[in-house]
Formats: structure tokens, sequence, C-alpha cells
């Protein structure tokens, strides 16, 4: 199955946020944007000019302190960038905002400018109004490199099924991560098999909604297993500090268990085929639509 480049929805970068932009003009303009998003691609491209797409997640982070500190690590080729994380920045709100704000003017330019450079833009983590405003202002597709179902799982992690059309309507593509506070309440995943199952009711739902086409797998940090109650509980406790968020049913499993290990794409792809999908839409799934939209995306710079 040479096309499962799902890792490649780790590649989030969380660009400006408040932390990196404390300087920031009282007024938003084009070249402050081009000016940040310039300098992360020449990161991104090295001293030598060349450039490659980042599939190893050490490449890319969710933070200030990515930009801060350690954007001169950047040499291998970031080309994804997340607009935000959970919070408001510069940029726009994340989805932990109450407000729901949307993008700024700001955060249009710096869309404008990864649309010129050929960078994906992800929103991920974004508030609704900024995942909507971002789909529909950015001249390129853009991606939802990890979430989940809303319409599954009410949870403003989660992606309404508005969003999602819209992503499709512009060629996107939505990743469906395997973290389980974040797909259904505890009581859904005890039974063994039960976690799996809940997984792909929002695979499901995302292809009944988006269309084959735009749906893909995602990874976030669930490929740890636990064994024990404890190990579960110190999990709960890293997602729930990452998140923002409290974590229900810390005794639980956090992850998909049987997604958790090298064997994780086999054991989707024959999932998948049991509920009938076939070895075309699988390929799809597995890793074909992310390709195709880096594919597209990438090739406005080049590559």
């Amino acid at each position: 199955r040479t096309s499962m480049l799902a890792a490649l929805s780790l590649t989030a970068l969380a660009l400006c946020s408040p932390a990196a932009l404390a300087q920031a003009p009282a007024k938003p303009d084009l070249a402050r944007a081009k000016q940040i998003v310039d300098t992360v691609c020449a990161a991104c491209h090295g001293a030598d000019g060349n450039s490659s797409i980042a599939v190893n997640p050490n490449l890319a982070g969710q933070g200030a302190e990515y930009i801060s500190r350690q954007l001169t690590n950047f040499k291998a080729g970031v080309r994804v960038l997340q607009l935000t994380y959970n919070v408001r920045n510069d940029v726009g709100d994340g989805y932990l905002e109450p407000t729901n704000g949307g993008l700024s003017r700001f955060g249009l330019d710096v869309i404008g400018r990864m649309n010129e450079l050929g960078m994906l833009v992800d929103v991920s983590h974004c508030a609704d109004a900024t995942s909507d405003g971002a789909i529909l202002f950015s001249s390129a597709p853009c991606a939802i490199t990890h979430a989940g179902c809303r319409a599954v799982f009410e949870h403003p992690r989660n992606k309404p099924d508005e969003t999602l059309k819209n992503l499709a309507r512009k060629g996107g593509v939505v990743g469906i991560y395997q973290t389980l506070p974040f797909l259904g309440p505890p009581s859904t995943a005890t039974a063994p098999g039960a976690g799996l199952e809940l997984y792909l009711s929002h695979v499901d739902h995302a292809i009944d909604v988006a269309g084959i086409d735009h749906v893909g797998v995602a990874s976030d940090r669930d490929y740890r297993r636990a064994s024990t109650s404890e190990a579960r509980r110190r999990q709960a406790e890293d997602l729930a500090r990452d998140e923002a968020v409290e974590i229900v049913g810390a005794t639980n499993a956090v992850y998909v268990e049987e997604l958790a290990s090298a064997k994780r794409m086999d054991v989707l792809a024959d999932a998948l085929q049991k509920r009938g999908r076939s070895a075309a839409d699988v390929d799809k799934i597995l890793g074909g639509n992310f390709r195709r939209l880096l594919q597209e995306t990438l090739k406005r710079n080049g590559e």
C-alpha cells in the first residue's frame, strides 16, 4: 500500500501565536504577513535552497515555542502550517475561544501569502468561524489534518457537517483522529473492539458528508498503548493538559487500542474492506487523498 501517507497529517505547525508576535503592529498588514511566512519558508528550504515535504513529525509542531525558539531547525521542508492551536492568536480564534471570532485581517494576509508560496493551510484546532473563513478565502484547498465529526459526537474539537462540506467543495481533505475522548462518551469504547467501531463511525460519516475523495486517516499521539489504569490515567492527564479540556472517564482507554501499533494501516484496511469499501476507496482513505492534496498544493511552488 504505497500510497499510505496518513502520517503526513502530523505535519501541522501552529503559526503566529501571541508570544511569537508580541511585537505586532496595531494594524496588521500584508508586508508583515509576507515577512513571517517567508521566514518560515526560508528555514524550511535550508541554506542550499533545496526542499522536501516534511514527513517527520519532529519537523513540525503546534505552539509558540516552535516559532520563537525552534524555527531555525526547520530545514527539511515544512509545507503545512496550522493557523491556530486551541486559543486566539493574531491570525484568528482557536476552538477553545467562546467568541468564535474567526479570522483577522492579518490572518487573511497570511493565508494569501501561504497560497502564493505553495503551503497547505491546516485548520484542525481552529474555531468554526476561523475554519470556514480560511476555507472560503484560501485560493487553494485546505486541510483538517486531524479532527472528528461533531454530528457523531458533540465536541468543540470536532468539525460540523457544514465545515466538512465547505472543505470538500474546495478540494480539501479531513483526517479522522483516533483520540477516544473526542470521538464519543467513555461508555461507548469500553468493550473489546468498540473503540475501532467508534472510530470507523466517524470515518463513515465524514465520507457520507464530504465524499470519498476528501477523507483520510489522522494521527495525533495515538500510537501509545496503555495496559493499566494508571497508564491510562496519565495519558488522560497529558491530553487534558495539552488540550485545556477536562477528560471524562480518565481510567478508560484514551486512544483506539487496535490502531496503536505499527500495523495500524493493515488493521484499518481490513476493517474498511469488511464495511464494504472497495480497494480503490481504501487506498484513498489510507493516504491517496492526502497525497493528492499535497501534490496539488505543492505544485504551486514548482515541487
